[in-house]
């Protein structure tokens, strides 16, 4: 027979084409196939009865072993012009007879089938794998940002304790020099002191009894500056216990001390 030039279709990726195709009384479809890996383009074939799918122009039919086929829009008009089609014609002749077995064997029909079954399980092998390998370097990528940012907040936390120590050990720098130093003005406070409380005592030893002598300046505060010496008595028998000094013209001060004449 003549066989047709394989034309372009809508067809679904994968799936081949039959062309001038008519549907015979036992539910099966006659035409010419293309794009099949069982087949040469332009092959006439018959398939087993259709199944699954509407057997009219631009549908994908399935036959009862899971064989798919797209039924192309150049169907045959009639069951004499899909017999011409499958076995040539001669204007002269008479109709070609009816042909009662199928061109295609169902045993060719389930090779074809199970190499389609064996190309989508590599297929579905290959997007698995490509899957996994996704999967494995999404993993990779989580872990290592893990371990970064691990990395950054132990780095954070050391960094962290530096600065408390070091604050720390400032505070105790700065806290022993104030101490120091207040050790320091008081022991500076003391000796001026003592200094004053000896000039002021020389001063008043070297006034003339009597006399009001300032100690501003010595360490006394404006009230009790002016101290007058007093005139020192002559001594003059007591009762005093024998041994005991005696005091007169003696007062009391503020502190509970007692200042006189010894």
């Amino acid at each position: 027979p003549v066989r047709p030039t394989a034309t372009s279709s809508k067809a679904p990726r994968g799936v081949a084409v039959i062309s001038k195709w008519r549907q015979n009384k036992d539910g099966s479809v006659s035409g010419f196939i293309s794009g099949s890996p069982a087949f040469e383009d332009g092959d006439a074939i018959t398939t087993s009865p259709i199944t699954k799918g509407e057997v009219e122009g631009g549908s994908v039919v399935q036959t009862g072993s899971g064989s798919r086929y797209y039924l192309d829009d150049s169907q045959a008009k009639s069951a004499t012009e899909s017999l011409f089609a499958l076995f040539g014609s001669d204007s002269k002749s008479s109709p070609a007879p009816v042909v009662s077995k199928p061109v295609v064997s169902n045993a060719a029909e389930e090779r074809a089938r199970k190499a389609a079954a064996v190309k989508a399980e590599a297929q579905r092998k290959r997007e698995e794998a490509a899957e996994r390998a996704a999967a494995a370097k999404a993993e990779a990528q989580r872990k290592r940002e893990e371990a970064a940012e691990r990395a950054a907040a132990a780095k954070a936390e050391a960094q962290r304790k530096r600065e408390e120590a070091a604050n720390a050990a400032a505070e105790r720098a700065a806290a022993a020099k104030a101490e120091a130093q207040r050790k320091r003005d008081e022991a500076a406070a003391k000796r001026a002191a003592a200094v004053k409380s000896s000039q002021a005592e020389k001063k008043i030893a070297k006034a003339p009894s009597g006399a009001t002598i300032s100690l501003f300046g010595f360490g006394a505060n404006k009230d009790e500056a002016a101290v007058t010496r007093p005139v020192r008595p002559t001594a003059t028998s007591s009762k005093a216990p024998r041994g005991v000094a005696v005091i007169s013209k003696w007062r009391q001060n503020k502190d509970g001390s007692v200042s006189g004449f010894i």
